[in-house]
């Protein structure tokens, strides 16, 4: 299905609440249509890890509902944010357990005086681990607006932030555990509205998320001296 496809429901809805819209608007009010910026449309996302979502739009001073549908079935698959301020952008932990498929999201004001479905995107399964090991996640820090590595063009500030989530992983595992460099994932997306971590700089940002699996470190094997025989044989 298209992003830009309207669903019958909810055309409905926006044509009975548009007249409450216009009147509760406040008189001098920005109101440009909710719109959403990221995803773009295509990504696949892996479950456990961590993105920024990012919309536009809507009456400021409004509160916002974000949530996550499933297309097939076609259901409310869980919740971003409810209730949050309208500043255009949320953190979504991608619950570990979510059936991989196809998703969107949804932003409406609270009191359905304007929303909006994103573009599609996919949501794959997190990658089981060996028995024994344990699963760890890390995601850029969420600051005000979302932070991440920079670089002067996407292919830097990817490198650059896949580069800063690896590092974070390296000491994600509890002690006595290291990582199993076959189980990691990451996921690279470029930040339409962010800001750049201490230490990088360049136009563009993007963050990164990972998980892997940590396993215990195998105990070396003991080295026994039993001494030289030593035999003469004629």
């Amino acid at each position: 299905m298209s992003p830009s496809t309207t669903r019958p429901a909810a055309l409905l809805a926006a044509l009975l609440l548009a007249p409450l819209f216009l009147a509760a608007c406040p008189p001098g009010t920005s109101a440009a249509a909710l719109q959403w910026t990221l995803p773009v449309g295509g990504e696949t996302w892996t479950a456990g890890t961590t993105h920024t979502v990012e919309w536009s739009g809507g009456v400021p001073s409004w509160s916002v509902n974000v949530q996550v549908i499933r297309l097939i079935p076609f259901q409310v698959a869980g919740a971003v944010a409810l209730g949050t301020s309208n500043d255009g952008f949320a953190s979504w932990t991608i619950p570990a357990g979510l059936a991989p498929g196809v998703y969107q999201l949804y932003v409406e004001e609270v009191g359905l005086n304007d929303y909006t479905y994103g573009p599609e995107f996919t949501v794959a399964t997190t990658p089981p681990c060996a028995t024994g090991c344990t699963a760890v996640a890390v995601a850029m820090p969420v600051f005000e607006p979302p932070a991440g590595a920079c670089g002067p063009d996407d292919a830097s500030a990817m490198a650059a932030a896949q580069a800063y989530s690896l590092q974070q992983l390296a000491t994600a595992c509890p002690g006595g555990t290291t990582l199993d460099p076959a189980s990691i994932v990451t996921d690279v997306t470029i930040l339409p509205v962010g800001v750049c971590l201490p230490g990088y700089g360049g136009p563009v940002v993007a963050e990164a998320s990972s998980v892997a699996c940590c396993c215990a470190i195998p105990t070396p094997a003991t080295e026994r001296t039993w001494g030289r025989l030593k035999s003469a044989y004629r």
